[in-house]
């Protein structure tokens, strides 16, 4: 049996309360397994722009990791399934720049046929991520240590991005 857990914190005073993100959970408890997560954030400047979403996750685990990669849904569809599946494997998050066509809608049908395809799967919403990192081709992988970071763009496995960092990157040495 599944469970739905749905959660729309207030933060602010009196009438000026407002909610910062709306996450939505389904998990089953008999296996205690969490099958999806989607949280829906909602800056003001947004909110009053009437764009409801700007960042998706799914797994519980994605925001521990110092690994982001950075994908398109004008990517070919076999390189974003195997990017994904990849990323996935490693528990790194996938990050995308905008919703698919605009449409919340549409962009939750995708990622759902994504989870299909890679249930590990983290995924994101993120164009902020995209500005910091100056993400203008996909696939790109960022490493993260502290406030230092690699970026490395093209059709690379995770472990060739850990292989070339550690070897060629700034962070050689670190990881």
């Amino acid at each position: 049996m599944l469970s739905v857990w749905i959660q729309y914190p207030q933060v602010g005073d009196g009438e000026n309360k407002t909610s910062q993100a709306i996450t939505i959970r389904i998990f089953s408890l008999e296996e205690e397994k969490l099958y999806f997560s989607l949280t829906i954030r909602l800056p003001s400047v947004l909110k009053r722009l009437g764009l409801f979403c700007t960042f998706i996750m799914l797994s519980q685990t994605a925001l521990a990791k110092d690994i982001s990669v950075f994908v398109s849904f004008s990517m070919p569809e076999t390189l974003l399934l195997a990017t994904i599946k990849d990323a996935a494997a490693h528990n790194s998050p996938v990050i995308f720049n905008g919703l698919y066509q605009d449409s919340m809608q549409q962009m939750a049908v995708k990622i759902f046929e994504l989870a299909k395809a890679a249930p590990n799967a983290s995924f994101q919403i993120d164009p902020i991520a995209f500005r910091h990192y100056h993400i203008d081709r996909v696939p790109a992988f960022v490493i993260k240590q502290g406030d230092s970071f690699d970026v490395l763009r093209g059709n690379l496995t995770l472990s060739r991005v850990l292989e070339e960092v550690k070897s060629h990157g700034s962070l050689r040495g670190h990881l």
